[in-house]
């Protein structure tokens, strides 16, 4: 399925793999990232759209605060290099 928003297109696949996404779970995907095209239209509107960036502080405090987590994912049996990575990617 693909849905033109301005001048961005949305495409969305029709399973995920293994299983069929079913159509409740497709219109939540679309009106979620068609609320992201509105506030980034809203912010540039009032000259408030910024890029994300970050510095090694910042990844540093985000690192402190998902501690916990960390720790649950490594109980759990995660390894260690998938935890990291993951945090590092979000």
């Amino acid at each position: 399925m693909e849905i033109w928003a301005r001048l961005h297109l949305l495409k969305l696949r029709a399973s995920d793999g293994a299983n069929i996404i079913p159509p409740y779970r497709t219109d939540h995907m679309i009106a979620h990232e068609l609320h992201h095209l509105s506030l980034e239209q809203s912010a540039r509107a009032g000259g408030r759209n910024k890029f994300f960036a970050t510095d090694e502080e910042t990844m540093d405090r985000a690192r402190v605060s998902l501690r916990n987590d960390a720790e649950r994912l490594r109980r759990q049996g995660f390894p260690e290099d998938k935890i990291e990575k993951t945090f590092d990617e979000l």
